[in-house]
């Protein structure tokens, strides 16, 4: 991780002539709490910026003078603060500093649900237009695949961030792969891929909606998150309508309206902008709970009581519970799965003071969702099931598996619900000329959704093996009665319901103003697409990446890596059959640690060389990476190829290839 070094004289007159409430220092607990590290000092309110902007100018002085590492956001009024646990605690009873909050790791929250959500209707609204078009949806993840070819044609940016710096894509339609594990490709898969490798069989919700992607790492931290929080809102020509979080607090907690996260969401939802989270995959609470299963998220409750996402609950995000899809029922005889949190029946006053209600918004599918696989991913279900697919795949779909994989958790219903909220929007556009308010969309699709008339037993695998299905001992932390606010929100997500509710409303009796028009990839544009897999082709032969005849160019700041790639697989041997490389470029730091370098040559932290970061190379047979600005050094490589069925190609190298000095 980098930072922005600061260094400018601190101006004293500022300080002491800001308004009262500036003085105050960030609260005595919330000091207690800052360790040797990263934190996030918040100095004013989202939305004063007068005020913001004069405390920002004395804070950035305070700090310098103090000699630390510090990182301003853009539209939010926050600063990252590196140091030691005293210096960190110095800076927070600096004046002007309301809230400070220790950095701390968060984690994601791990056939065709379309089908299931749109009750059948999917083909028919889409004709109708209805499918997400001229809206985007920020997917803030692991990243995205962007060469995948169900999310390619419309990747609209795909960044990176680092610390508070956000980097963008530099390749032509934003194909690179800024994935670190495949978790945020499957997600951006599910909210609008548009199945171009399965013949459209693995559609996602929103199939025309732009994808805004901004990769936060393998494990996002809060200082990550709020980064791309920030650059959403600074950026509003991205034309953002929804944004996904698919992660959370490990093992759920109690809400926090001061913690950074909450205030970035609430920032977003004031400049119109709907934030979807997973509730948590922590299960039911079978710790003498009452009623059985639920949460207790009072004051007095032991840790570890409260079980759901805290970001989740905030008044102004909605959230997604997960459920099973089985499309022999009904959306109404769906069941809720064992492994998506459940909330308190009852409202609690939350760790700020105010009286939250703990539960989800919605329920939406989230086992053994198959959906975008990004080919060197190592993504898993954080809550893998055993049971069989509820929709197989058609006669010959098998080919598809090399470029689709089935993922279970709450993560996978965060992005049906952000893919519907891109319907709906795009529906409100065509029929009111406006877009909705996050309040209005919440409204119509909690109001749409299907209620779910099941009992609150266990029905996911291996019930029917060990146990009756649907039974609610054991194992224990099942109701055994029908399902209730706290367990599944308003119901089971509906979105057909919810486009109908959008057409019956009245249109405006004149033309009113629409904001502006979202940012999507120009028509000329011609984006870098892979291949579509050809049903008849499922051949399981590896290509090869071709490093050892990689020709190595270097001109004055470009460092030119290039070699063949070959297929001996489906198609013309070495032609027509592959899909790209990805190489690897990092310079070992000694003891099986490696810093990989970026797409403009910037090396990251120290971390162990089997955790490579791969860059995308242009071509496939002929392949071909510049990397800008290498610093000097010895250098190591790695290549991997794929083709176009999903067969990854054995790793090449490590192989010392460039000593630049």
């Amino acid at each position: 991780m980098r930072a922005r070094w600061l260094t400018l004289v601190p101006v004293l007159a500022t300080v002491t002539v800001l308004p009262g409430p500036a003085q105050a220092a960030a609260p005595e607990a919330q000091r207690a709490e800052l360790r040797s590290g990263t934190a996030i000092l918040r100095y004013g309110e989202p939305g004063d910026r007068r005020r913001a902007a004069e405390r920002r100018r004395a804070l950035r002085g305070e700090l310098a003078a103090m000699n630390l590492n510090m990182d301003f956001f853009e539209a939010l009024p926050m600063v990252a603060v590196r140091g030691s646990a005293p210096d960190l605690r110095a800076a927070a009873r600096l004046p002007g500093v309301v809230a400070a909050h220790r950095d701390r790791r968060l984690s994601f929250e791990l056939y065709q649900a379309t089908p299931l959500v749109f009750g059948g209707r999917h083909e028919e609204l889409a004709a109708a237009g209805f499918d997400g078009r001229g809206v985007n949806v920020a997917v803030v993840d692991s990243g995205v695949f962007g060469a995948h070819p169900d999310l390619s044609d419309h990747m609209v940016e795909n960044f990176e961030v680092t610390d508070a710096a956000v980097q963008e894509c530099p390749l032509q339609g934003n194909v690179c792969d800024t994935d670190e594990n495949g978790h945020g490709t499957h997600v951006a898969g599910i909210a609008a891929g548009d199945g171009s490798a399965s013949e459209g069989f693995h559609r996602g919700i929103a199939p025309a909606a732009g994808v805004v992607g901004y990769s936060v790492g393998v494990g996002p931290s809060i200082l990550f998150a709020v980064a791309a929080y920030d650059h959403i809102l600074a950026h509003p020509e991205l034309g953002v309508v929804a944004v996904n979080s698919s992660f959370g607090v490990p093992g759920g907690g109690r809400f926090d309206s001061a913690d950074p996260i909450n205030q970035a969401t609430k920032r977003l939802h004031a400049a119109g902008i709907v934030v979807v989270f997973s509730n948590g995959n922590s299960g039911s609470n079978s710790e003498e709970a009452s009623p059985p299963g639920a949460s207790d998220c009072s004051p007095q409750a032991p840790d570890g009581r409260c079980k759901t996402n805290p970001y989740s609950v905030a008044p102004w995000v909605m959230s997604a519970a997960g459920a099973r899809k089985d499309l022999r029922a009904p959306s109404s005889e769906q069941h809720l799965s064992y492994y998506s949190a459940r909330g308190d029946p009852d409202p609690q006053a939350a760790l700020s003071g105010e009286t939250i209600d703990y539960g989800p918004t919605l329920t939406a599918p989230g086992t053994n969702v198959r959906s975008a696989r990004d080919p060197s991913g190592d993504a898993q279900a954080v809550a893998l099931t055993g049971e069989p697919s509820a929709v197989p795949p058609p006669s010959g779909g098998e080919s598809f598996d090399g470029l689709y994989q089935p993922l279970t958790g709450t993560s996978m219903a965060a992005p049906a619900l952000t893919g519907a909220v891109a319907v709906v929007q795009s529906a409100a556009r065509a029929r009111l000329g406006r877009l909705l308010s996050p309040a209005e969309v919440e409204s119509v699709m909690t109001g749409s959704a299907q209620p779910m008339t099941g009992i609150d037993g266990f029905w996911d695998f291996p019930c029917g093996d060990l146990f009756e299905c649907g039974s609610a001992t054991p194992p224990e932390g099942y109701t055994s009665e029908p399902y209730v606010r706290w367990q599944v929100g308003a119901g089971y997500l509906d979105v057909a319901a919810a486009v109908d509710a959008v057409q019956s409303m009245p249109q405006p009796e004149e033309p009113t103003e629409t904001p502006d028009t979202p940012v999507t990839p120009a028509a000329t544009e011609t984006p870098v697409t892979p291949a579509t897999p050809a049903a008849a082709c499922a051949d399981r032969l590896a290509p090869r990446a071709g490093l050892r005849r990689a020709r190595i160019r270097r001109t004055h700041r470009r460092v030119v890596f290039a070699g063949r790639a070959t297929d001996r697989g489906c198609g013309p041997a070495g032609a027509g059959a592959m899909w790209g490389v990805r190489v690897a470029i990092a310079r070992g730091t000694g003891r099986g640690q490696c810093r990989f370098a970026g797409r403009r040559g910037r090396l990251g932290a120290v971390r162990s060389c089997r955790r490579r970061r791969y860059l995308p190379a242009k071509g496939a047979v002929s392949w071909r990476l510049v990397v800008k600005g290498l610093p000097r050094g010895r250098y190591l490589a790695w290549a991997r190829a794929t083709d176009r069925n999903g067969n990854i190609g054995a790793l090449e190298g490590p192989r010392r290839v460039l000593k630049r000095r």
